[in-house]
């Protein structure tokens, strides 16, 4: 071959490559406002055929469509990523840093007081809350307390705490207010964990809505993408729809697929949560898994009927944005073992809180909400709580003196709306119930000064025949006032004062030193005269020595170390909870460092202890009839 051909041929081949490399382009922008939604847009070049894509932020998968839309809560530099793989193979990746900046401040020295409950409006402590990007604890009374941050027109505040969900919302203000109060609610995970061989094909059906699961055998990887192999652990938490009330995540805001902002209707929910040994474990890519559960309402909010047949829109909850993502299309099949004679059915390629649910693409409305005291308008320090619930769904808002609005909400739903303002010991409440219609509606809600009255809260210990007054904890609550958090260990005589409303219904959760818990509901329309309330804890323990048990925390190793722990009953009653220290408090109401534990072995609980750097935690437990222990092991986890 000559040296002109040589040359040729190199040229042709330096063609060929150069003009059938596939690429892959991002279109997103190089900045955007906290909390903004954006767009990012993978657009291919020379592909041969169908395109894959994956999205990934900071590393994190987000994405598998060619578009997608989010928004990011905290300010700083994002690392963009899409990769992409054609029908032939050939694959390409580009990447690009988006920079966060700041929303405009409305009040760049806001007061935001949030308090984290169960769904029974129980506090939780220790649990971690951020707004915005800033992170403070819940105290014992389960209120996280922001001040001097900076108010903007959309807060994204999340809660999480072991054992619940993990909630964000978004708060919508209008206007600057001085300050503002929210709660928000979290929903308990189902104690029940199922270890299966991930080897084996799985088909899983919790008695609780009849929720199904089924998946393939070898269908998880680990976090590095190796596919896992023996034994995992799968909790499936069912979510009735009909009692989710306020802890509905997100209060049911969502983003299309299209990049808009709506309110959902839901019909169906549950959330899906798998690990080995303690550490997360998800769906390899190209496999999937088959979801089922009871369809409880087959008429929705808005009055749509669903039948056999019928197909609904698929949303799993980003915890990151606080909204419900749309991804994919479910089914309304038939059931034997639901009571409406329906199921919903779905094909999912990822594992999170699923929801079917579905949201009004034509007609649409929007509320805005407005509180009066006495028909005047609020104050500009002044700001009201609202909660806005129809049949399956609940959502929180706070407005101030300019109101606050929804948006695209579905008309032709019913809510009942219930307001209440507090400040300087005085409550106001009030409450509406109205119908959307498609276009704008305004609901005003006049609220009015309640009459309060006061009651008192004090508890005793009764351990054989010593009896004393202790400080305890409790916390209050009613259909009409605001929780109060109450703390007799200052007050006089340990004897602390509240207030309440006559003919309410009060809810008490009271809990003492070293664990002891206590509930009970006053109805106040039989009270005559003062209210006065003395809680007792008889720790009395006569002729039951049989039940009475130690707790011990070891390491891998068998040394003892020092954990918390949290054990149930088979009612998921809590009986202790706390520092495994405060058992031999001197001060403790439990004899001998014991706690009474009627049936052990129908019992649960965990134990864990963290430090700066590491996380220790139980896996699994044993308890010994003869020796009287529940003894935890510690392990190392990931922090």
């Amino acid at each position: 071959m000559s040296i002109t051909s040589i040359k040729t041929s190199i040229i042709a081949i330096l063609m060929v490559a150069l003009t059938g490399c596939f690429q892959v382009e991002i279109d997103a922008p190089d900045s955007v406002e906290q909390n903004a939604i954006f767009e990012m847009t993978a657009t291919p070049k020379k592909n041969k055929g169908e395109v894959s894509y994956q999205w990934s932020l900071n590393d994190d998968l987000i994405s598998e469509s060619v578009t997608h839309y989010t928004m990011l809560p905290a300010l700083g530099e994002y690392t963009l990523t899409v990769s992409a793989v054609d029908e032939e193979g050939n694959e390409d990746s580009q990447s690009k840093t988006i920079t966060v900046v700041a929303q405009p401040s409305l009040n760049p020295d806001f007061s935001f007081g949030i308090n984290v409950s169960d769904k029974a409006g129980f506090a939780i402590a220790e649990a971690p809350v951020t707004i915005n990007g800033t992170t403070v604890m819940t105290d014992q009374y389960g209120l996280a307390q922001f001040d001097g941050i900076s108010q903007t027109s959309l807060m994204l505040v999340s809660a999480s705490k072991e054992g619940y969900l993990t909630q964000t919302y978004q708060y919508n203000f209008d206007a600057a207010q001085e300050s503002a109060v929210a709660t928000l609610a979290l929903q308990d995970l189902n104690a029940v964990i199922h270890t299966v061989d991930s080897n084996e094909a799985i088909d899983i059906v919790e008695t609780e809505l009849h929720t199904k699961l089924i998946v393939d055998a070898n269908s998880f990887v680990d976090a590095n993408g190796n596919t896992v192999t023996g034994e995992i652990d799968i909790t499936i938490t069912p979510i009735d729809i009909r009692a989710v009330d306020n802890a509905f995540l997100g209060g049911a805001q969502a983003l299309t697929s299209s990049g808009e902002a709506v309110a959902l209707i839901s019909t169906g929910m549950a959330d899906y949560q798998f690990a080995q040994n303690g550490v997360a474990v998800s769906l390899a890519e190209g496999a999937s898994a088959v979801i089922e559960m009871d369809m409880v309402v087959t008429t929705g909010d808005d009055g749509r009927e669903f039948v056999e047949g019928d197909t609904i829109e698929m949303w799993w909850f980003d915890t990151t944005t606080g909204f419900w993502i749309e991804d994919g299309m479910g089914s309304v099949e038939l059931s034997d073992t639901s009571e409406t004679g329906l199921k919903l059915v779905a094909t999912v390629k990822h594992f999170t809180t699923w929801n079917w649910d579905y949201y009004k693409q034509e007609d649409r409305s929007s509320i805005v909400f407005n509180c009066l005291k006495n028909g005047q308008s609020l104050a500009s320090d002044e700001s009201c709580a609202i909660t806005a619930s129809s049949e399956t769904m609940s959502r929180q808002f706070v407005a101030g003196s300019e109101g606050v609005t929804a948006i695209n909400t579905p008309p032709n739903v019913t809510y009942s709306v219930n307001v209440n303002s507090a400040a300087d010991g005085a409550l106001w409440v009030g409450s509406e119930t109205f119908t959307t219609v498609s276009g704008n509606n305004v609901v005003t809600v006049d609220m009015e000064l309640q009459q309060t009255n006061t009651g008192y809260i004090q508890c005793r210990i009764i351990n054989e025949e010593i009896t004393s007054l202790a400080p305890c904890d409790a916390i209050i609550s009613s259909g009409t006032i605001t929780e109060q958090l109450m703390d007799t260990t200052g007050a006089n005589n340990l004897r602390a004062p509240f207030v309440y409303v006559a003919g309410d219904v009060l809810d008490i959760s009271t809990t003492i030193g070293g664990g002891l818990f206590q509930d009970l509901l006053i109805d106040t329309a039989t009270v005559n005269g003062t209210l006065d309330l003395e809680i007792i804890f008889d720790v009395s323990y006569d002729a039951v020595g049989d039940n009475l048990y130690t707790f011990e925390c070891v390491d891998e190793a068998g040394d003892a170390v020092d954990c918390n722990i949290i054990w149930y009953d088979q009612f998921e009653n809590i009986i202790f909870e706390g520092n495994i220290s405060e058992l031999t408090d001197p001060n403790s109401p439990w004899t001998d460092g014991k706690v009474y534990i009627e049936s052990p072995e129908s019992g649960f609980g965990d134990a864990w202890l963290r430090g700066s750097g590491y996380y220790l935690g139980s896996y699994g437990f044993d308890i010994n009839t003869s020796t009287k222990i529940i003894k935890f092991v510690l392990i190392s986890q990931p922090v």
